[in-house]
């Protein structure tokens, strides 16, 4: 009998395939004594150091070109008339990686442990590199004042360092956040080996490379200020919807991991070649009162029975803007006022889709809405029948909230050329598999149907929907979704 594997752990086992294939072995995956059959730095692709003091043809990287770079400089449209390549810049391995924390002032020091790999070249042929795993602890001395960065020699490492430097926190990010006498530690490792022979030249290098810094007190988020010193509207949203969250530690040349007791206290910083960070999956709370099948609201009666059966989703949405109101912050003042500018808009949202639902008592409208969610319950059953395994008439299609909210505050704007709403562009941002596509297929469907219910005939023939995705992947995924709504149409 065959054990069935969950999404989770395959996508876990790819992420450690792309760790093994870019960066090599660690203390928690693959082999750390393996033999490669070629120079370890052209079977890893990163996570590697090179001599700081090497000569340029040893730390520059060969493979390297520009097109990456450049992938989003275009409109990416088939019919782009391709430019001449730009000469290509030198793109140089990296000889240090490090990470910046924040300590408070009664830390005296810390340990960091220095992990990294040396590759030693066969003498005799075949060419092999054999993997020696390597592991030392340095101790950070946070009492010496100085304004120059400190280096402790690595043990047993033929040239690696620990560089360290600690200065005060500035006085922008003095305050409540930051206790007094907070200090900024940088500590890196650098690459300070004598460079080697070119046909030997990886037994220089230092390859999976990390750092583990340790303390015997918690580190303390760094504050970020940029939502204060801009008028960046997604920065200052940033700033008030993530104010109780702080980052623990900034990579340079590397990314960082936090690693925290209890899930807490975080007295653990890491450095990681491949960040990982986990999306919380998007669930619609359950509103009371609220019809949100497809099926059901496929044969709504009139204008009152819509407004019975959707009335619910506007009532209870104004009613959560008036608690989220009373938690707006009164200091900083920008925070204030971009909270006060977030109820606003929230309003707005609401007094909108209230509007869509007061459409419904036209005719046309109605039929239009009844005609959606009808081809839009036959296309979620296709498609869902085959997803979950379940016979066609097993499955009920329903809207998600935000789907439907989404469909009914863009009526107005679909239906009256004239209405002010058609200068707004609405953003859905979810993560994949979020339910935005049903959304505005959704919407296409409304548009589609309406056009043909107001043009009878030969009239209600041309481009009413536009639908551009810029990658090549997704298109042929979506392709598929909007082809099922139309046949369903």
């Amino acid at each position: 009998m065959t054990e069935e594997i969950s999404s989770a752990e395959v996508r876990s086992k790819l992420v450690e395939a792309l760790r093994l294939d870019l960066v090599g072995p660690g203390t928690d995956l693959g082999d750390p004594q393996e033999v490669l059959p070629q120079a370890p730095s052209r079977w890893y692709l990163t996570g590697f150091l090179v001599p700081l003091g090497a000569k340029s043809e040893q730390r520059t990287d060969e493979t390297a070109d520009d097109e990456l770079d450049q992938a989003g400089d275009s409109g990416g449209a088939d019919e782009d008339v391709p430019t001449d390549k730009p000469a290509a810049r030198p793109r140089y391995f990296p000889s240090s990686i490090g990470a910046s924390i924040l300590v408070p002032a009664e830390t005296k020091g810390m340990r960091v442990i220095v992990r990294w790999g040396d590759y030693r070249r066969s003498k005799e042929p075949p060419e092999e590199w054999e993997r020696v795993p390597r592991e030392e602890v340095v101790p950070i001395d946070l009492t010496k004042a100085t304004d120059q960065p400190l280096e402790v020699k690595v043990p047993k490492s033929d040239g690696l360092v620990v560089a360290y430097l600690s200065r005060p926190v500035g006085i922008l990010a003095t305050g409540a956040e930051v206790p007094a006498g907070a200090r900024t530690v940088s500590i890196f490792v650098v690459n300070r080996r004598a460079e080697a022979p070119d046909d030997t030249r990886d037994g220089a290098f230092a390859f999976q490379v990390q750092l583990e810094i340790f303390a015997d007190v918690e580190f303390l988020r760094r504050p970020d200020l940029r939502g204060g010193a801009s008028d960046d509207w997604d920065e200052l949203v940033a700033d008030l919807q993530y104010r109780d969250d702080g980052e623990y530690a900034v990579g340079h040349n590397v990314a960082t991991e936090v690693i925290r007791e209890d899930g807490v206290c975080c007295k653990v910083v890491r450095t990681c070649w491949i960040p990982e960070a986990e999306v919380e999956k998007v669930e619609a709370a359950v509103i009371p009162g609220v019809e949100l099948s497809m099926d059901v609201l496929a044969d709504l009666k009139d204008g009152a029975d819509a407004k019975e059966k959707l009335g619910p989703l506007v009532n209870q949405y104004k009613k959560w803007i008036e608690v989220e109101a009373d938690k707006v912050l009164k200091t900083p003042q920008k925070r204030f006022q971009t909270g006060q500018e977030l109820v606003v808009r929230a309003n707005v949202a609401a007094n909108r889709i209230e509007s869509g639902i007061k459409l419904l008592e036209a005719p046309d409208c109605l039929e239009a809405f009844r005609i959606t969610n009808k081809c839009m319950g036959e296309a979620s059953r296709r498609r869902f029948g085959v997803m979950q395994g379940k016979p066609y008439g097993e499955v009920k299609p329903a809207w998600r909230p935000f789907q439907l909210a989404f469909l009914l505050m863009n009526l107005k704007a679909i239906t009256e050329p004239g209405c002010d709403d058609r200068e707004v562009v609405d953003l859905l941002f979810f993560p994949t598999g979020g339910g935005k596509t049903e959304a505005y297929l959704g919407l296409a469907a409304f548009t589609l149907v309406l056009r043909r219910l107001r043009n009878p005939g030969i009239t209600s023939a041309g481009l009413s929907v536009l639908m551009r995705y810029t990658l090549r992947l997704l298109t042929f995924e979506q392709l598929s979704r909007a082809a099922t709504l139309i046949c369903a149409l």
